[in-house]
């Protein structure tokens, strides 16, 4: 299978609604049907406002399409979740302190906390150093001599890299399912294993490390919002239709799955 650009369209100037997105779904849908002679089978897009929208919108008018939202973005509000949920702790509190030092995904926990033995000897070096001059943390004027210091400060916190260890732990799994759901090549049927694989991480991981500050708990209840708010007729059947797959990844005692149940997803 091969992807292809269809159109591009600069946007810019024009006012990001619903209808005006609509019109471009048109657009695009005719040209792929009148031109190429292919057949549109789905319609994706994020889960904001007015992209939704436009996307329910056609899917209600053509109800062949199939119309899940984009999942790449829906692992990233679990991830958002995570960072959002409101217990007091050390570590929403060392999370702030961590993105302070420009982390943005996922992979940078790790890369950050293999420079952890350096970043400690430098300050190190940096504490016992008497000539200002030969300095490299605290230069420059006042307020990058405050910065300095407050990095200095974070660095040598034991409890921040510790907290930096356990966010990279939590996070992991949702990295990896987003790469997945990011390629180009994802497929219908690898939306409800992924999810599937995810509740079981995290739930184990529950269960062995403990969750006193409901953190795990967040992901977990946002994972179910997520799949519960989706199309899941379409992802099951993607999946039992999967000549490899077929009812092999669903528990085998549900009744639901008996072996006429399935094509009422059909019609």
């Amino acid at each position: 299978m091969s992807v292809f650009t269809v159109y591009v369209h600069d946007a810019s100037n024009e006012r990001k609604s619903a209808e005006n997105l609509k019109k471009l779904i048109y657009y695009v849908k005719n040209i792929i049907e009148n031109k190429w002679g292919l057949t549109v089978i789905a319609l994706t897009s994020d889960g904001s406002g007015e992209s939704s929208k436009a996307r329910k919108d056609v899917v209600r008018e053509y109800p062949e399409l199939i119309g899940p939202d984009c999942y790449a973005h829906q692992i990233a509000l679990v991830s958002g979740k995570y960072f959002q949920h409101d217990a007091t702790t050390p570590q929403l509190t060392y999370s702030d302190k961590a993105r302070s030092l420009n982390i943005s995904k996922a992979s940078t926990y790790s890369h950050l906390l293999e420079l952890k033995l350096p970043l400690e000897a430098l300050v190190d070096n940096e504490n016992e150093e008497m000539d200002p001059n030969n300095c490299c943390i605290m230069i420059g004027n006042w307020a990058a001599k405050q910065k300095g210091q407050a990095m200095m400060d974070i660095i040598e916190d034991s409890l921040f890299w510790h907290s930096l260890a356990r966010i990279k732990k939590h996070l992991e799994p949702l990295a990896h399912a987003s790469c997945i759901m990011q390629d180009a090549h994802a497929h219908l049927n690898q939306v409800p294993l992924i999810f599937g694989t995810l509740m079981c991480e995290y739930v184990k991981m529950a269960e062995m490390d403990g969750d006193n500050d409901g953190l795990i708990q967040a992901i977990i209840d946002s994972i179910e919002k997520r799949w519960g708010k989706c199309n899941q007729e379409a992802f099951i059947l993607a999946i039992l239709l999967h000549p490899s797959l077929k009812t092999t990844p669903f528990a085998q005692n549900l009744p639901q799955l008996v072996p006429a149940s399935p094509w009422h997803f059909l019609q």
